[in-house]
């Protein structure tokens, strides 16, 4: 087992044993698959010249507990910490745009994210799905579109703030969070998709006023 910190480069192949990282100032990106099942991994240091972290960079990094991403991060691309089980918080800096698809799908034992107001634009689609241990989300005005089953199966979710600014909620995005609390949809919602919230679909009051603005239409017809 690697125990001194191993430093990231780019350059050469990361031991599956390896347990501390550091990545050097050099780097701005975080390869695909840079620590792919690196099941020992405990911690690792990321400098703020790191704009982007790549596809299935921390994919089942199960010993991961936490980590902290840089001011000056601008994309995490699809899968990054997928199934990272041990992981428990994470704070996006103001500074990210977009999560990518199945960012921390089934990071089971995720109960803390923290979005820093910025430039996030998009939650793509899966990116918090199975996240079983998540009980908030405030999604910050930024954000335009929540992506299909972005927060679905998140069975301990009780309360999101979606806020103005938000255009488009995908289908399934918040299915099967049966604990959820009446979510306020803001009027700047342009869609909502197939079973985005599923089974609490008749707590929110936005699809009671799309039914009404449909009746008042049909009467002027």
């Amino acid at each position: 087992m690697v125990t001194t910190p191993f430093i990231y480069t780019g350059e050469r192949k990361v031991p599956k044993d390896v347990t501390d990282i550091q990545v050097a100032p050099s780097v701005e990106e975080i390869q695909t698959d840079a620590f792919y099942m690196c099941t020992a991994l405990v911690s690792i240091m990321i400098p703020s010249t790191v704009k982007t972290i790549g596809w299935s960079a921390f994919y089942r990094c199960t010993s991961l507990e936490s980590i902290e991403l840089p001011e000056g991060l601008e994309e995490i691309k699809s899968g990054a910490f997928e199934e990272c089980r041990s992981l428990s918080k994470v704070s996006i800096p103001s500074s990210v745009q977009k999560i990518g698809k199945r960012c921390f799908n089934r990071c089971i034992s995720l109960s803390t994210v923290k979005f820093r107001d910025g430039y996030l634009k998009e939650i793509d689609d899966h990116a918090f799905c199975g996240c079983k241990a998540l009980t908030k989300i405030e999604v910050p005005s930024s954000v335009e579109r929540i992506g299909d089953s972005a927060f679905s199966q998140c069975a301990s979710l009780t309360f999101v703030e979606l806020n103005i600014g938000l255009l488009e909620i995908g289908p399934s995005a918040f299915d099967v969070c049966e604990d959820l609390k009446r979510p306020r949809i803001p009027k700047s919602v342009k869609k909502v998709g197939k079973k985005a919230f599923g089974g609490i679909r008749s707590r929110c009051r936005w699809f009671r006023r799309q039914k009404r603005k449909a009746g008042k239409k049909e009467e002027e017809n």
